[in-house]
């Protein structure tokens, strides 16, 4: 898997979507927010690509997915990411 390529696609997803995806410098994990009735990704950009890649899948997660369209290796990575939250 290329995870810079993942991410781009998970990101231009997020996008379609409505959603916001920011990759900013900080000490947090990153996730899913509304900011002034904006819908936001906030990544960490200091954490490993893989890291970021898992954060955005899970974010996009609880989004309802099934109005739109997603490469089927996406909307698997997606859905392990949701069942690995699921297990903590």
């Amino acid at each position: 898997m290329n995870y810079d390529n993942t991410f781009d696609e998970l990101k231009a997803l997020a996008e379609r979507m409505g959603v916001t995806v920011r990759a900013e410098k900080g000490n947090f994990g990153g996730g899913y927010c509304i900011l002034r009735d904006q819908k936001m990704i906030i990544i960490n950009k200091t954490v490993p690509v893989e890291s970021r890649v898992a954060t955005l899948a899970l974010a996009l997660s609880t989004f309802p997915l099934d109005t739109v369209t997603i490469k089927p290796s996406l909307r698997s990575l997606i859905e392990r990411q949701q069942g690995k939250s699921a297990e903590n």
